[in-house]
């Protein structure tokens, strides 16, 4: 019965597409992804090319690789805002190790030396098998939503970090602009997008490592006009594909 219908990446073969077209000729199909694509991915674009659907990313380097819309991601603000909590944490980080466990441990030792408190969730991958100091900085337990709301709610800056090669924005940028955190991140792209400000953002790899402590201690969280957050909700993300 519905017009158009949006399907994220995360769906198990593209047979989907056909079972609503044979109920639903006429309705608009959107394939979005919302994770930098694989080339060895069941989700691969080239499974879907030739389907009557249309193909979206987040990812800008993904559009251009394999000729998508582009639509960058949304925040469901509403339902999430802050507790006020007294500050714990100076960064925080949580997320699924994806290859990035070294790297990750290598910033928070460069923030701990420093003097900083990170609060990082390191999450294992279970494909991977782990050496015994690996495992020391890994955890098992997933974080639901709301403790990461909390966590984020305690901590004065979010890091952010990004597999090789990605350009589209995560939730973590937007965590940072919809709260008012700082924000660390090793995507340069960011450089692009319209909520970018050097008080507010730090870019591992473009400004200097030595910078990072002034950064976290005197400058402050520059204001984010609303109308820029706005484009982030979920409402201005559905209005893009209208």
């Amino acid at each position: 019965k519905y017009d158009i219908i949006i399907i994220f990446d995360g769906v198990m073969g593209n047979e989907i597409i056909d079972f609503i077209k044979s109920r639903n000729k006429k309705c608009r199909i959107i394939l979005y992804y919302i994770n930098k694509i694989s080339i060895n991915s069941r989700n691969n674009p080239k499974n879907f090319i030739k389907k009557d659907c249309e193909i979206w990313s987040f990812d800008k380097s993904d559009c251009e690789l394999y000729q998508l819309r582009y639509n960058h991601y949304y925040y469901e603000y509403s339902s999430k805002k802050l507790k006020k909590t007294p500050i714990k944490n100076d960064v925080f980080f949580v997320g699924v190790d994806k290859g990035r466990l070294r790297e990750l441990v290598n910033i928070k030792k460069i923030l701990m030396e420093k003097g900083f408190v990170c609060d990082f969730v390191i999450l294992k991958d279970k494909r991977k098998k782990y050496s015994l100091e690996d495992e020391k900085h890994l955890q098992e337990i997933y974080l639901d939503y709301n403790e990461v709301i909390n966590r984020i709610a305690q901590s004065k800056t979010i890091l952010d970090f990004v597999v090789e090669g990605q350009k589209g924005i995560t939730l973590r940028p937007m965590e940072a602009i919809f709260h008012s955190k700082k924000l660390i991140t090793n995507n340069k792209d960011i450089l692009n997008y319209n909520f970018y400000d050097s008080n507010n953002i730090f870019i591992l790899g473009y400004d200097p490592i030595d910078k990072i402590e002034k950064f976290l201690t005197e400058n402050k969280f520059k204001d984010i006009p609303r109308e820029i957050i706005d484009e982030y909700l979920f409402e201005s993300w559905l209005d893009r594909f209208l």
